[in-house]
């Protein structure tokens, strides 16, 4: 069974061991069972559900849920954080609903935390805005869990200013309700009388670490012949600060896709050894380490000692 992690120490580095469950309060077996049953995979379509446990700095044990299309692994079209607060007499629990500001860089840093959220800086409630709270409602009889707003949530997706949800969850199968409204309360997105049916497919997939601590998190596979030195690619990256900023992007306006060998004089080493695998098609992200990175030097616009994000969607691949 897994365990809520409500530790707050900082993220893992290279030389620091897994930190130990530690936290105010002890996770309730209620709370305990909740995780056990929700957190995984689930698929719908051309959509996927991921619901992970999360470490924060000052905020309930909690879940980070993300849904992203699987042409589009990089860019959720949902992300949420649900924190788990039990009522004192016992009756049940309530989900107390964040989402990351519209236009805050910090989004970045967090696509993809389901998959390896240790090595991440821990999230604060100051960098989250409050939208609402879910009732939890279990019947005891079926052991199906009913999540459901009270009245109408604030919201930063898809144009929409405040939304209504219900989530039930029947045994593998999760029933996802949401609607969202604009300003005038017109149906942006959603529809109250269907529901999206995820269907859980496993667990959470799970990263490569590498000796040197790189974190490589597989989040479209490709196919072909895999990377390797010396081939010639053609890539889209883009790199990060931890705070979300990006430093460099072939997205960005004006930008190109980019070709280099393998290994590349124009990337750090942990780029080049987190794309050799890859596959035509594939898309990773991965959080480098400083000596991997930029080391105590730092360059151009990263700073000394800085661990850094790259995310790299392989165009093609030339086999020299």
């Amino acid at each position: 069974m897994m365990s809520l992690l409500i530790a707050t120490a900082p993220a893992r580095g290279a030389e620091e061991e897994k930190a130990p469950i530690v936290g105010p309060v002890a996770p309730s077996k209620l709370m305990l069972d909740l995780a056990d049953r929700l957190v995984g995979t689930y698929e719908a379509g051309e959509r996927t559900l991921h619901i992970a446990e999360l470490r924060t700095v000052d905020l309930p044990p909690s879940f980070y849920v993300e849904v992203t299309l699987k042409q589009r692994p990089l860019e959720p079209i949902w992300a949420q954080i649900w924190s788990v607060r039990e009522h004192s007499d016992d009756a049940g629990m309530e989900l107390f609903v964040n989402e990351f500001p519209r236009g805050l860089p910090l989004r970045n840093t967090y696509i993809g935390m389901w998959a390896a959220p240790e090595y991440l800086p821990r999230l604060s409630s100051a960098f989250l805005s409050p939208v609402g709270r879910l009732n939890v409602n279990i019947d005891h009889a079926t052991g199906d869990v009913t999540f459901a707003s009270t009245g109408t949530m604030s919201t930063f997706h898809a144009g929409a200013w405040t939304a209504e949800y219900e989530f039930v969850l029947m045994g593998d199968q999760l029933l996802w309700t949401v609607v969202g409204y604009n300003v005038d309360g017109e149906t942006v997105w959603g529809d109250s009388e269907q529901a999206i049916e995820f269907i859980k497919t496993g667990p959470l997939p799970t990263p490569e670490i590498t000796s040197d601590q790189l974190v490589i998190i597989r989040l479209r596979e490709g196919e072909g012949i895999p990377v390797e030195a010396p081939d010639s690619v053609a890539v889209h990256t883009t790199g990060y600060l931890m705070n979300g900023i990006p430093f460099r992007s072939t997205r960005a306006p004006g930008m190109m896709i980019d070709s280099t060998a393998i290994p590349s004089d124009r990337y750090p080493r942990g780029w080049t050894l987190g794309i050799l695998g890859m596959k035509k098609g594939g898309v990773r992200r991965l959080i480098v380490p400083p000596h991997l990175g930029a080391g105590s030097e730092g360059r151009g616009p990263i700073p000394p000692n800085s661990p850094l994000i790259y995310d790299i969607e392989l165009i093609a691949v030339k086999d020299n």
